[in-house]
């Protein structure tokens, strides 16, 4: 029954799509790279099998079920279920669903809506994902991306927890939701190594948070270069493009317009290597700010001083 699954899962891809379904040892199924993959490179388009409202209920669920083929039923029931309280295929929506929007509890951002994907539900989950799913309003689908370059064989994981919570409030939030105990990369580290992890990520997330109300440039200029800091030795790409694009603000503001671009392409770059190019809204502002960056509203704002570009 499982291999026959795994058939018919992998015969929705095209034959050229540079990944393939099979069982992970310890993990039941999951995503491998079929070849070597770029920063940046999209694994996988995918168009939900239905989607629900951020009010779905288990008459909403059973509603779009119903409307599905013979086929679709069949592997919707296959994936897991860790809501045992609630009619399975209510337990299963809510195990698998992804947000189609912006949803972080960090970022205080919440999709309205949510989809359920056949092949996407098959990304397990790692604290150093090495790719990211993104939901693409334009086209309706969501795309899978790689967050860094992949060798061939290589599983592929998403998050299913922050990224920047310490190592024992991810555990309890995946095993509360998701029902297991990671025992990703990050999870596996042992003394120093897991607290120095920890310290990392808890410091990213209150640069994250505090990055916005400095009002000394020097010092936002400082932090924007601390939080970047920190997301390379952590192996992290969460907010990279939000960090250049604090740094460019920062620089606008006290009309350091060559350091002010310097930023922003950074950004840019950041953002087509995280969601691809002209993934969204943002995309197009910030190649709008690369061309006239005198143009953003903050220009001024503070008197006139030389800050610095990224490294």
């Amino acid at each position: 029954m499982e291999s026959i699954d795994i058939f018919n899962l992998n015969s929705r891809s095209s034959g050229s799509d540079p990944f393939s379904i099979v069982p992970i040892s310890g993990k039941g199924l999951g995503v491998t790279a079929t070849r070597a993959l770029a920063r940046g490179e999209i694994v996988m388009i995918e168009e939900p099998l239905f989607t629900q409202t951020g009010f779905r209920s288990l008459e909403s669920v059973l509603s779009a079920f119903s409307g599905l083929s013979s086929s679709e039923k069949r592997n919707y029931l296959l994936p897991a279920n860790c809501h045992p309280d609630l009619h399975s295929l209510q337990g299963i929506y809510e195990t698998n669903c992804f947000p189609l929007g912006p949803n972080s509890r960090l970022q205080s951002r919440h999709a309205d809506r949510s989809g359920v994907f056949l092949l996407a539900s098959r990304f397990n989950s790692s604290c150093r994902p090495n790719v990211e799913n993104y939901w693409h309003t334009k086209t309706q689908t969501l795309r899978i991306i790689a967050q860094r370059d992949i060798r061939k064989g290589e599983e592929l994981c998403i998050a299913y927890s922050e990224l920047l919570a310490p190592r024992e409030a991810r555990q309890a939030f995946l095993r509360h939701n998701f029902g297991f105990d990671c025992t990703c990369e990050v999870c596996s580290l042992q003394g120093d190594a897991s607290r120095r992890s920890d310290e990392r990520r808890v410091a990213l997330g209150k640069l994250y948070e505090d990055i916005g109300f400095i009002q000394n440039p020097r010092r936002g200029i400082k932090a924007v270069q601390r939080a970047l800091d920190l997301l390379r030795e952590e192996g992290l790409t969460f907010n990279r493009e939000g960090f250049y694009y604090d740094g460019f603000q920062f620089c606008i503001a006290v009309s350091d317009i060559p350091n002010a671009r310097k930023w922003i392409e950074r950004a840019y770059r950041a953002s087509v290597l995280a969601i691809g190019d002209g993934g969204d809204r943002i995309g197009w502002i910030m190649q709008r700010y690369i061309d006239r960056p005198e143009s953003h509203p903050l220009r001024g704002l503070l008197p006139k001083t030389t800050l610095c570009a990224p490294r």
